[in-house]
Order: C-alpha cells, then structure tokens, then sequence
C-alpha cells in the first residue's frame, strides 16, 4: 500500500521541478503517479509519488521516452514484501530467481524494476542482478531449470542493465572504452558490471557483447580509439585455443592499453600477460590502481 497522501500538487511540483500540468499529463497517460483523491477531488500525493516523479524527470532529461521512463519507475500493482534478511539486496535477488523457476515474465520484470528503485546502479547490478543470474546459471546447469527459462531472466535482466548504463553514460567523457566477451564467452553481465566502474571515472564504455571476434573487436579499436580495452571470459578455452585468441586480440588492440577479468582470466595469466595484456584478479583489491595506472599511461 502506498504511503499516506500529504503533498498538495503545487507542492510536488516545487518539490521536483515538474510542472503541474506535466504531472497531470503523466497521471493521465502512463499512471504515474497515482495520487490519492480527497473528498473535493484535490489530489494528495505521497512521498513514493514524489520519488516516481524525481525518477522520471531523470531519465526524461536523460533522454528516455516519457512511456519507457513510466514503465521503468513503476512498482508491480501489488509488490510482494521483502523477506525479513539482513541484506535486502539478496532478498530481490532470491525472488529473480524464484520468479525464473516459476518461468514467470511478470514477476521477474517487477522484481527487476523493484531493484532498480532500491539502490543505486552499480549496487543493483553486483548485489543484485549478477546474483541472480549466476543462481539461474547454477539451476540450469544441475538440470532444474531449462535453457528457455534463463534466456528469458537473461533478457530481461541484460535489457535493464543496458538502460542503466546508457542513462548513466556522461555527456562529455574523458576517453571510449571497448568491452567485449571472449569469442566463445556468452556471459556478457560481468562486463556491464566492470562498465560502470569507467562510467564513474568519467568514461563511456561500448560493450560489444557476447562471443566478439577478434576482427570484430579489432573494427571497433580502429573506430573508437580507445584509451583501454576490457575482455571478459568465464571458462577458458583450450590452451592452444587460448593461445590463438589472445594472440589475435593482442594483434587488433595494437599498444592500447588492455586487460582480461572475469572467472576464466587466471587460468590464462601467463599467455596474456606474454602479450602485454594484463589480469584482473576478481578477488583483489587493487583493480581500480590498476586500470587507473593503465588509463593514465594512455593519456600520457
């Protein structure tokens, strides 16, 4: 239930910066908000209201059309509580999960928009949304789920995750940034998880996807010139299959600055790093000195 109503909208609309006549206009078409009414028909928004309203002037200024915004900010009709936890981050991811199992598309985009209300960007995407897609990666790989049920969390998951990203991208960056998956690496949400980190420090990433060439990463270099290149991989290939690709990306990104993270990166740390490349260690501390040593050579 929402919040008991306590702002006029000649309030809300001081409150937001929104004009009256757009907060009308939003109730009207999309829903949002749904002020209580009092006897006279004034409507009494509450303090939700006023945060669905900040919400979507945001990602109105940000570009996002005034229907995408309204569906993105908007709560499921009746959201289900969440589960009495220390970590509440890991009770929405619990129900992702539990709505996937279900194969329930409804509930799992509710969920998800409900994360993406809970806290920021980056918190969503690593205490929440990578969770939950490595739960379902599990289920599916012990049998208990099929591969239509993950694709379906996949999409949904992947296609909030590039509506973050692209909302947070900075309108004037200090450099690109190319990311992209091994050519046979299908998991592409640890790389919009590392993506965010170069949005914070002022650059905008272009995360090429799943299973990326080397001639496709290569086509991107030679477009954007980079000031680092990121690649991701899960599980490594083969030795000499290893040896072949990191060669070829050694080759495409040329004296650029670059890097391999993810769970398979380890395996393969004396073939990248005899090609100039570098590791990060999903388990140290010390990515951002890193990557930050590395960017700063590159502006140097």
């Amino acid at each position: 239930m929402k919040g008991q109503g306590r702002y006029r909208i000649h309030a809300v609309a001081e409150l937001t910066g929104v004009p009256e006549a757009t907060l009308r206009a939003w109730e009207r078409r999309y829903n949002v908000p749904i002020p209580l009414r009092t006897a006279s028909g004034y409507r009494l928004y509450s303090h939700m209201d006023v945060e669905q309203v900040k919400r979507m002037r945001e990602l109105c200024a940000a570009g996002m059309a005034p229907a995408d915004a309204s569906k993105m900010v908007a709560a499921p009709a009746e959201p289900p509580p969440l589960e009495t936890l220390d970590d509440p981050f890991e009770a929405v991811a619990k129900r992702i999960v539990e709505g996937t199992r279900r194969m329930d598309p409804v509930a799992i985009e509710g969920d998800v928009r409900f994360a993406m209300t809970l806290t920021d960007a980056i918190t969503c995407v690593d205490r929440i949304f990578c969770p939950a897609m490595a739960e379902i990666g599990r289920d599916w790989e012990r049998g208990l789920i099929s591969v239509g049920h993950e694709h379906l969390a996949s999409e949904i998951v992947y296609m909030a995750t590039r509506d973050l990203l692209r909302l947070m991208g900075p309108a004037r960056p200090v450099g690109e940034i190319v990311m992209a998956c091994f050519a046979e690496e299908d998991h592409t949400l640890p790389l919009y998880s590392a993506a965010f980190r170069f949005v914070e420090w002022g650059y905008r990433p272009h995360v090429l996807g799943a299973r990326t060439p080397p001639a496709g990463l290569g086509a991107a270099v030679k477009e954007l010139e980079p000031a680092f290149v990121g690649l991701s991989v899960t599980i490594p290939p083969a030795p000499h299959r290893a040896q072949e690709l990191v060669s070829a990306y050694a080759d495409v990104i040329g004296a650029i600055p670059w890097a391999v993270g993810g769970a398979g990166a380890a395996d393969m740390r004396t073939i990248i790093e005899s090609k100039g490349g570098k590791v990060i260690d999903s388990e140290g501390t010390d990515t951002r000195d890193l990557i930050g040593r590395m960017l700063t050579q590159t502006r140097t």
